[in-house]
């Protein structure tokens, strides 16, 4: 049977009880020796699976539905003597298609191989704080239904969570992506918090849509090329460091970009959202245009455009303060509330194509959108 990303496709043999209305057979791996996945042994069977296990050990427990109870009793089984409880090492680590329906706490835990999370469910909040993955973290199709806590984890390998999706808010500060992160066409529906992240390569967050915020205050992306094209109510990138060239393009009701480096120069293309450059460095040749690639729904760009006074799909200009704009082009964007007064070497701002400015001189009057951020 080939596997593909459906939770009906298992390739494993599967649990012989019969659960639900359905009397459909159990999803969870059969464990070795038995006919049962781990959820289904009794007493004397889950006590002697978990004597068995040791710090560093492999564990398959794909389609398998684990509680909360569950769940820490086979950390503790990983956790080696004199230890904190938070402190497990597992070897290779297969929870692909697993169902945790209480709160699932990994915080510490160390993968020191691989570790699948495809497809996985957790129905309450998923805790992985701290957490380091020495090979790849893969979390593609996992859902996520109430938050998700990746704080300060760790990916040595590489991460994936493509096409994941969190229904509440997901934190990933201060993680530390030390090869490509993909993000993929994930759905975020709150706010994603990767606030002083560090992706040392790649962040591929294309056809990724932020319902909220799609927050990088203070992260560094040291060699990533292209964030985006995304959708977001507001990218807030104010803070963040980019090592190389960077092309950055989102549909978004605000882009926020104040005390952002971009050492190599960026390309911001921006579809709807009024965009905020105020103390930025700009190190290199830099633009800012409309992105004919990211889009939102139609109810939230009339959102956006009511916001931000926005007459069309074009970037909405707030604010220069602070910048200089000696390496700035502006192609077709929206002037009439950019605010000027502050920003450095305006007579090198080179403006292209058609943008629609109030007041003399084009500069912007008072009123209208307040500065960026």
């Amino acid at each position: 049977m080939t596997t593909t990303d459906s939770v009906s496709s298992e390739d494993w043999p599967r649990c012989a009880v019969l659960v639900g209305e359905s009397d459909d057979r159990c999803h969870g791996v059969q464990l070795a020796g038995v006919d049962r996945c781990l959820a289904h042994l009794d007493a004397a069977e889950l006590a002697t699976f978990l004597s068995e296990l040791f710090p560093g050990a492999d564990l398959d427990v794909r389609g398998t539905t684990l509680d909360s109870e569950l769940l820490i009793r086979l950390m503790q089984a990983f956790t080696p003597t004199g230890s904190p409880a938070s402190r497990a090492q597992l070897g290779h680590a297969d929870f692909t298609g697993a169902t945790f329906t209480q709160n699932s706490y990994f915080t510490g835990a160390a993968f020191t191989q691989g570790a699948s999370f495809r497809r996985a469910t957790f129905a309450l909040d998923a805790c992985f704080g701290n957490a380091t993955f020495t090979e790849v973290g893969d979390f593609t199709g996992a859902s996520f239904a109430q938050n998700a806590y990746f704080t300060g984890a760790t990916f040595t390998q590489g991460a994936s969570f493509r096409r994941a999706s969190f229904t509440l808010d997901a934190y990933f500060g201060d993680a530390t992506f030390t090869e490509s992160a993909y993000f993929t066409g994930a759905g975020f529906t709150q706010n994603a918090y990767f606030t002083g992240a560090t992706f040392t390569q790649g962040a591929s967050f294309g056809s990724a849509t932020f319902t909220e915020d799609a927050c990088f205050i203070d992260a560094t992306f040291t060699t990533c090329e292209r964030l985006g094209p995304l959708t977001a109510g507001q990218l807030d990138v104010r803070g963040a460091q980019f090592g190389v060239a960077v092309v950055v393009e989102a549909a978004a009701g605000e882009v926020s970009c104040q005390r952002a480096r971009f050492s190599g120069g960026v390309e911001l293309r921006v579809r709807h959202g009024r965009v905020g450059l105020a103390e930025v460095l700009l190190g290199a040749a830099s633009s800012l245009g409309p992105s004919v690639s990211a889009h939102a729904g139609e109810a939230q760009v009339e959102s956006w455009r009511e916001m931000n006074g926005s007459l069309d799909d074009r970037p909405v200009l707030t604010s220069l303060r602070g910048t200089d704009v000696s390496e700035l082009a502006l192609t077709d964007v929206d002037l009439r509330w950019c605010r000027f007064a502050g920003a450095h070497h305006l007579d090198k701002l080179r403006i292209e194509a058609t943008v629609r400015s109030r007041g003399r001189r084009g500069t912007a009057g008072s009123g209208g959108v307040p500065d960026g951020k």
